[in-house]
């Protein structure tokens, strides 16, 4: 005999079947409200990751294609400008004190220094011009800019047109003067590895051949035309926060002592031996730019103005490398070894360890 349901039970049955349907439909209805949610958000997603992509992708190709080309561009202009200007003979080498300004000393027509005529035009486009600067084997060809003390930094993130610009110009430092000559000229530029520009060729004077090949820089001021001889190269740190710092931010000194000290610390710390010899009376030139051995590191590259009549060339076997050049410490603590033990000009001097220095009022060392 089979088992009979009850009508009552089959009631319970039929309900149990339509809640258990209405539930998953729910369910389902539910998912599908969820699926829904997900899929828009994922489409929020992709289309914010598509824009950042492209945020990103233009502010690279303008970091690295747009505004260069720009620069460049710009730059071109100024060049053509500079080079169609009057020229002057390559071999003019001025003296110690810029002829420009000495013939106006002597005339007394000292009320108001004039420039030299081709950069009059450059004036008229920006009166914070003071000179011109090429390299010889390198793409350095740039007006130098010096603006005022109250904001020493305005051209490092400015161009000739007083534009912002990430290249910045070449400029010089505030603590020195063209008008009444400075006896150091120290110019800083940005080391733009990734474009190539300003000063980043002065890096390639980490090898000696080039240096052997290319030891001349021009620099024009307004008043002056002179070729300058590369003495010395060096590395050092930017900043006295975390360690002791060399400053060869300076423009005037005390005395000759004063002086001969400072080129002193310049040559001991030199990667070259160069065999230029210096004087109380010289003029120097000094090109500053980030290095990277270390953070906020420098390379300097040291000149003297070239002397009426002085060869313009460095012999291959007068040049040497400084086995023990003076470095910050931070250097040796990452790279290892021993500072040299040194003194100061007087000192060395006596010791006979100074084969640089001339002294011009008797003609001798």
């Amino acid at each position: 005999m089979g088992y009979k349901i009850s009508a009552r039970q089959k009631i319970d049955k039929i309900k149990a079947t339509k809640f258990n349907s209405n539930q998953n439909m729910n369910d389902s209805k539910d998912n599908s409200i969820h699926n829904n949610k997900k899929l828009q958000l994922n489409k929020i997603l992709h289309i914010l990751s598509f824009i950042i992509l492209m945020i990103g992708t233009y502010l690279l190709i303008d970091l690295l294609w747009i505004s260069p080309m720009k620069s460049n561009n710009a730059m071109k202009k100024i060049q053509q400008i500079y080079e169609k200007s009057t020229p002057i003979p390559e071999d003019t080498i001025a003296p110690s004190i810029p002829k420009a300004i000495d013939d106006q000393v002597s005339s007394g027509k000292t009320s108001e220094i004039i420039p030299i005529e081709k950069f009059k035009q450059l004036l008229e486009l920006n009166p914070d011009i003071k000179g011109w600067i090429q390299i010889e084997g390198t793409n350095i060809n740039y007006p130098v800019l010096q603006s005022s003390k109250e904001e020493p930094e305005y051209y490092l993130t400015r161009n000739i047109n007083k534009e912002e610009d990430r290249l910045g110009s070449l400029f010089l430092d505030t603590n020195t003067e063209i008008e009444t000559p400075t006896q150091c000229l120290l110019i800083h530029g940005h080391n733009m590895t990734s474009t190539g520009n300003m000063f980043h060729e002065l890096m390639k004077f980490n090898d000696m051949d080039f240096l052997i090949n290319s030891p001349i820089i021009q620099f024009d001021t307004l008043y002056d035309v002179s070729l300058w001889k590369i003495f010395a190269v060096f590395k050092t740190n930017g900043s006295s926060a975390k360690e002791e710092l060399f400053d060869y931010q300076r423009g005037s000194f005390e005395d000759s002592s004063d002086f001969l000290n400072f080129v002193y610390q310049i040559k001991v710390r030199s990667i070259y031996n160069i065999p230029v010899e210096i004087s109380k009376e010289d003029q120097l030139l000094l090109l500053s730019t980030c290095s990277y051995e270390l953070p906020n590191y420098r390379t300097v590259i040291v000149a003297r103005k070239l002397r009426p009549g002085e060869s313009k060339e460095l012999s291959r076997e007068s040049v040497t490398k400084n086995k023990t050049p003076l470095y910050p410490d931070s250097w040796y603590q990452q790279y290892g070894g021993i500072p040299p033990a040194i003194t100061n000009f007087e000192e060395a001097q006596k010791n006979h360890d100074i084969n640089w220095y001339q002294d011009f009022t008797n003609g001798t060392r």
